[in-house]
């Protein structure tokens, strides 16, 4: 099938042939396979499923395809209704752009504090406070400026996009935090 288990690996992809007349066997007759979630940094791959060791490619090509959404309704939203903001009576593409972070923002929560979930709770809430401290800061410094370290007091939000992605952060982390592990 496309998808095996390996045994150093919870989940695999295929890799892509070296040529188009041919594929890739292994010694048992399959073809190879990559991690998808790789605990080890390895030789660079030229599979498209493999992001850099220990990331998870396919949140990374959401979180890139939620980037090129946002860029795309952002700047050619106005001149299409179609893909921007709803005035309250549906939904468009530009909807769907911050729930897209948010979703991101949970899985990936998940991945980072599993290694504080069973050792030290302190220096994950550590963790999770300096990186929503960061967010929500450079949130409120993108949020009415007039140029470089200008800001207009009157026009600057503090809850724009960004600080409102860091508060589902820390919900989200501090749940995922001190919550018990789930039973088996």
């Amino acid at each position: 099938g496309f998808l095996r288990t390996p045994p150093s690996a919870s989940m695999s992809v295929r890799r892509p042939p070296a040529d188009h007349a041919s594929t890739n066997r292994g010694g048992d007759g399959d073809l190879d396979t990559v991690p998808l979630l790789m605990s080890e940094p390895s030789a660079p791959s030229k599979s498209l499923a493999v992001s850099v060791a220990g990331r998870l490619a396919s949140l990374d090509a959401l979180r890139g395809a939620t980037v090129m959404m946002m860029i795309l309704v952002d700047n050619v939203g106005s001149a299409f209704p179609e893909i921007d903001h709803s005035p309250w009576n549906g939904i468009t593409l530009a909807d769907t752009v911050m729930p897209s972070f948010d979703f991101i923002v949970g899985v990936s929560v998940v991945i980072a504090l599993r290694r504080f979930k069973q050792g030290d709770r302190r220096a994950g809430l550590k963790t999770v406070l300096v990186r929503f401290l960061k967010m929500f800061l450079l949130g409120v410094a993108t949020q009415g400026g007039i140029a470089l370290f200008q800001w207009d007091l009157a026009t600057i939000r503090i809850m724009g996009i960004l600080q409102r992605v860091a508060v589902c952060y820390i919900v989200t982390a501090l749940v995922e935090l001190y919550s018990p592990p789930a039973a088996p």
